[in-house]
């Protein structure tokens, strides 16, 4: 018996494709890892926009970030040594990614240089960082996902407050993946990929975690993969991914395979 009622479903529909001269088939490490050497055009994932309305997307098996125009027209801004996930824009206008093989670094759009900036805590790197949110004053929050899963539920989430200090939050994350936080910063909603969940954590200021509950369980349906930019969020059968939420705690799923 189901006490609560279905989630509301928005269909998605196509913004942008990246085009041909933006794929690559070629192998990688990350494919190989991820996609049983299965080649992978592309993976696009971390879209945000800048204030004048362009789109920004990151590419994790190739290490690129493209900028998306208004005209739907394709820019590589950066190609690396990364697995870029994540990525936000602050208020001030900067762009942080959430890297799977550096940490969390910072873009600058002009050039297309990217810079470290934080990659450890207490000399202990991270397992691999996956997203981050990042709080109305600034405040970061990212989810350090790794390989973790049912196997080994020892995610991470992290805060990097405003004036440096990096805070480990929680330690006990069933692969941890999209994370929001409430205007408010009073509570944060993680998706647990691959244990098909979302929790709901308060947040206290001293980091000192408390009475984390499962908000919800999403069944899990494969899915494909494609290299297409996505207008509308949709909450639907697959494994739980991004997160945005509102004000009321209303909660949008970006699901994925």
């Amino acid at each position: 018996m189901n006490w609560f009622p279905e989630p509301r479903l928005s269909e998605a529909e196509i913004c942008s494709e990246a085009p041909a001269g933006c794929r690559d088939s070629g192998p990688t490490e990350w494919s190989t890892a991820n996609r049983y050497g299965d080649a992978i055009e592309s993976f696009l994932k971390g879209p945000s926009f800048n204030r004048d309305g362009a789109l920004y997307v990151t590419d994790i098996p190739h290490g690129r970030v493209f900028r998306v125009s208004r005209e739907r027209s394709w820019t590589l801004v950066s190609q690396f040594d990364g697995w870029p996930n994540g990525l936000k824009i602050d208020s001030d206008g900067r762009i942080f990614i959430a890297d799977r093989k550096q940490g969390l670094i910072e873009l600058d759009p002009s050039t297309g240089k990217m810079s470290p900036h934080r990659g450890s805590l207490r000399t202990e790197g991270f397992k691999r960082l996956n997203d981050l949110h990042i709080a109305l004053i600034g405040n970061i929050y990212m989810t350090d996902q790794g390989q973790t899963g049912p196997q080994e539920p020892s995610g991470r989430i992290y805060r990097l407050t405003t004036d440096g200090r990096l805070e480990c939050l929680l330690t006990i994350g069933v692969s941890p993946n999209g994370i929001v936080v409430t205007p408010d910063e009073q509570v944060m909603f993680v998706a647990m990929t691959r244990s098909s969940q979302i929790w709901r954590v308060p947040i206290s200021g001293d980091a000192i975690m408390a009475k984390a509950n499962l908000f919800c369980q999403r069944p899990v349906v494969s899915g494909d993969w494609t290299h297409t930019v996505y207008r509308h969020v949709a909450s639907c059968g697959r494994v739980p991914g991004g997160l945005s939420a509102s004000a009321s705690e209303d909660v949008t799923i970006r699901s994925s395979s």
